[in-house]
């Protein structure tokens, strides 16, 4: 199975209402991803055993990442090569 982005709404909403886990905890969950783009799960602090579950099995923080990055010979813009899943 294929994980998800976090940041789909509409995927982790359905998977936490599904797990019984209450909508409030994602905004903090988002907010600790943005702030430390390679967290692991259990580095969020407060969540229900069940959100951890929902998140380990189902969703990844990125799903982009950075495949190569150019530097332009006037050395003023770079061009970015970024791998989507």
């Amino acid at each position: 199975m294929t994980l998800r982005s976090v940041f789909n709404a509409g995927e982790l909403t359905a998977e936490f209402e599904s797990s019984g886990v209450n909508q409030h905890f994602i905004p903090p969950i988002w907010r600790h991803v943005i702030q430390n783009p390679n967290c692991e799960w259990g580095d969020i602090q407060s969540l229900p055993s069940a959100a951890y579950g929902v998140l380990r099995t189902k969703f990844k923080p990125m799903t982009s990442s950075l495949h190569s990055a150019i530097d332009s010979s006037d050395e003023v813009t770079t061009k970015l090569l970024i791998k989507l899943q």
